[in-house]
């Protein structure tokens, strides 16, 4: 039988199935987890992207799954793997192996992949793996770049000599989406630190070695990120970004009473915010 609209009841029937089964399957991208608290490494919004897309992607190092693998960033995974090197010769003679460091992130599997906004498809031994080079990368070279460990006599790490490849491991690991879970990457400092101790100024907390690290490219005085040395955050992107906010400010932020939306350009000039014509089209 036909409706007045030219659809047959099998036809309502056979797309109602189909809505229905549609509703059932999982999303392809999108993270169950997507509107929780506890996700908060997002990918850039297209329209952003369609600007000015090298802005947002990664340009020497991918931290994470939403970039690993990429062809460009190969160069720098040879130099990770040689961090890793470093940082478990330097641990495993006090009893902190390259297994304790995976095993110890075997329990945040879960609270890894609520992190991220897409589905993360990588199987729990690949994504565990992943954040211990990434993390233990990233560890070491705060560890480096902070002189908590005298280096070796042979020591001539291309990474130190270059500067310029600092300012743009900088800017990397700044990116959105080139982040991992703050608590990954205190797990895996804790530790290598539990091992051995640093020779000079005490154990440092995360957030003191990451200001330290990003302070040679953003420089501020040493009270004012000295205030932020005890800040915990989502990740390092996170951390940063909460160090040009009031220390009583931040609290309220991690709890917004409801969604702000950026005032309207008229809003924003009464308020004294001066705008300029941007000169070229790129």
């Amino acid at each position: 039988m036909e409706s007045q609209h030219g659809i047959t009841a099998y036809q309502v029937k056979h797309s109602v199935r189909d809505l229905e089964r549609r509703i059932q399957q999982s999303p392809e991208l999108l993270s169950k987890t997507a509107g929780k608290s506890s996700c908060c490494i997002f990918r850039v919004p297209q329209s952003l992207v369609d600007i000015n897309e090298k802005a947002y992607q990664p340009h020497i190092v991918s931290i994470g799954p939403y970039h690993h693998g990429k062809p460009h960033l190969k160069m720098m995974e040879e130099h990770k793997w040689r961090y890793l090197g470093s940082l478990v010769e330097r641990t495993k003679r006090m009893g902190v192996s390259l297994e304790t460091y995976f095993n110890a992130l075997v329990p945040l599997e879960g609270k890894i992949r609520e992190s991220y906004s897409e589905t993360i498809h990588h199987q729990s031994h690949e994504l565990v793996k992943m954040m211990v080079v990434d993390g233990c990368f990233i560890v070491e070279l705060f560890c480096k770049v902070g002189e908590l460990f005298r280096p070796d006599e042979d020591d001539d790490d291309p990474l130190l000599k270059m500067k310029w490849v600092l300012s743009f491991l900088m800017r990397d690991l700044l990116r959105l989406e080139n982040q991992i879970p703050y608590v990954v990457l205190e797990t895996l400092l804790k530790l290598s630190l539990s091992a051995t101790p640093p020779s000079r100024n005490g154990v440092p907390t995360l957030a003191k070695l990451t200001l330290e690290f990003f302070n040679y490219a953003v420089q501020r005085p040493k009270k004012v990120i000295g205030r932020y040395f005890n800040v915990t955050a989502n990740h390092l992107l996170d951390l940063f970004r909460s160090t040009y906010i009031p220390l009583k400010e931040v609290k309220k932020l991690k709890n917004p009473d409801k969604l702000q939306l950026i005032p309207s350009a008229k809003k924003l000039h009464i308020s004294g915010v001066k705008f300029k014509v941007r000169e070229t089209a790129t």
